[in-house]
Formats: structure tokens, sequence, C-alpha cells
């Protein structure tokens, strides 16, 4: 933990390029630290825009000032009522896109209250259990999951297959505007190969910086030194080619053979082992997600897995002929 590349953050990885993307995260975690150090955090804020197709342009302009972890509102300006979803900025003439989670603030309440965009659940044809929404048209995969920690919200995330399928069919793009920091206080000074002033890289759509402070310099009680380290950053979700859940593409992977459908479900999902039960043609990639001894084809909340359609659901054991 205390060495410099750790401050440097070059090891965190683009949102956009998970398995699950956060539409919205707010997560600040204490680590455990050793006993050479005073205390260590992480802290993770992701903000996030679907851009309207034509708007790629102005939105790629905004950053962390601009889209960040602020609550939304309902707005009445001289020109008329803006409702909390849509995401206006006074530099621009059209609005730029939507908020697919709608953070409310309550008034004396110490955190919001996250609201998945209603159009997601109706489009993708969602069921809301707790604080999970799955898809029973294909055997109640997991689709969208809100994660808390001591009951307060900290990250709401979509399986990336279903979300790229959701833009592809709005024609719109995903904007991910995102702030990381590390920070560690220790009792001497590290010794690293920084310039006094800090450290500072701009590197395509990254801004890091990394700077050393006394405790005391900073105004906070007690000896010890502050290493901190943060990261800028603002990345692209591009939408699917096609869109068979929203629109009704036709769905490309009946086209496959059998080896080649199940290799593309596992890469699209991002799973290591395919079902035994994916031997239907028109199950959808997120259904054969599961491992071979599971047997079922996905998560089934509401219903046992025997209940579910046959192509969806089979035994272990059944030929797959």
């Amino acid at each position: 933990m205390l060495n410099q590349t750790y401050f440097e953050m070059a090891d965190v990885p683009a949102s956009a390029s998970r398995t699950w993307i956060p539409l919205r995260e707010n997560s600040d975690v204490d680590l455990d630290t050793p006993a050479d150090l005073i205390s260590a955090s992480v802290f993770t804020g992701v903000a996030t825009l679907a851009v309207y197709a034509g708007q790629s342009e102005n939105a790629g302009r905004l950053d962390w000032s601009d889209l960040n972890l602020q609550p939304h509102r309902a707005h009445v300006w001289t020109d008329g009522y803006h409702p909390a979803d849509i995401y206006l900025d006074n530099r621009f003439e059209e609005p730029l896109g939507i908020n697919l989670v709608i953070d409310q603030d309550l008034e004396g309440a110490a955190d919001g209250v996250w609201h998945l965009h209603s159009d997601v659940v109706l489009a993708l044809r969602l069921s809301r259990d707790g604080d999970t929404w799955f898809r029973p048209e294909e055997g109640w995969v997991e689709v969208i999951r809100l994660i808390r920690e001591d009951d307060r919200p900290v990250r709401l995330e979509i399986r990336a297959e279903f979300l790229a399928d959701y833009l592809a069919a709005r024609s719109m793009t995903l904007y991910l505007s995102s702030y990381h920091e590390r920070i560690v206080v220790t009792p001497s000074a590290p010794t690293f190969s920084w310039p006094e002033e800090g450290f500072a890289l701009e590197k395509g759509r990254d801004t890091h910086e990394g700077r050393i402070a006394t405790q005391r310099n900073l105004g906070v009680p007690g000896e010890g030194f502050r290493i901190a380290g943060a990261l800028w950053r603002t990345e692209w979700f591009e939408p699917g080619d096609f869109s068979p859940r929203v629109r009704g593409d036709p769905d490309p992977i009946p086209s496959l053979s059998r080896p080649a459908r199940e290799a593309t479900a596992c890469r699209l999902t991002g799973c290591s082992e395919v079902s035994t039960g994916c031997i239907s043609s028109r199950v959808w990639p997120a259904i054969c997600c599961a491992t071979a001894a599971a047997g079922c084809a996905g998560p089934a909340p509401r219903r046992a897995c025997s209940a579910l359609p046959r192509p969806r659901c089979i035994s272990a054991s059944t030929p797959r002929g």
C-alpha cells in the first residue's frame, strides 16, 4: 500500500470495460491498516449520463465539476418546467441527455434516495425484488442491482449487455464521469520521487494527481503525514450493434453453431462456464451464464428452477441432443 505507484492510480480499471457497469457510485471505505500506518481510505464516485444522439461532442466537454454526485432536482426557470431526469447545461441550448439514476435529496436525511429511471425498467421489462431487478422473460436473470452499506446506497449497476441493448434502441451513448481517491496517513514522510509540489499527469481522458502534506498543515489534529492520490476520469460506454430485447432486432446468436453460441454467451456475460441447460437457440446470452453443476440457466427468485420452460432450464443429466 505504501508505494508510489499505489497513489499514482494507473491500476484503476475503466468502468466501461466491466461486465457490470456502474450507473452511479458513492463509496467511501476505511481500510484495515498494518501497525506502521495510522489510517487508510479509498473513495470512488461515479456519475453517468445517457447522451442523446448528436450531443456527444457537447457532453464530452463535461468533467467531474459538471457531472458528479450532486443530487438531482426539478426546476422551474423562465422558459418553463424542467424535469429532474433531463440533464441541462446553460452552456448549451439543448438538453444533453437523461439521468438513468435520479438521486433525491431528502431534507433532514443523511443520505439521499436513488431512483432507477422507470423507462429502463419498462423497456427491459424488469421485475424488482428488494434491491435487484430481474428479467422474467430470460429465466429471471439478474439485470440491475443496488448495493448498500449500512443501508446507504453506494452503487447501482447494470449488466453490460442489457445496457448496450437499451442504449442501441434509444440511439444513445453512456457518458461516465468518475473521481477516485486513495489516502494513507503515516507517522513519517514517504521517500517518493515526486516533485515537492506533488505528482501530476494528464493522460487521455484521465487526470492523475498526488500530494504529500503534514496533518498540521492541513489543520488536522495530531502528528503524521497525509499521502493522497487522486484520479479524475471521463469515458464512454457505447451502445450495442443490435437491440433484441427493447427494439426487437433479430438475435444474431442462433445463426452460430452451438459451441460458438456458448462461447459468445460467455464473452458477453463475462462468465467462465455455460450451463448445460443452454440448448435452445432462443435462449439469450445472460441466461447461459451458470455453472454446469447448477443445471439451471438463471436465477429464479419467484419460481423454482424446475418450473421454468423446458428450453431454459433442464437438469444436468438431460441429454443435449
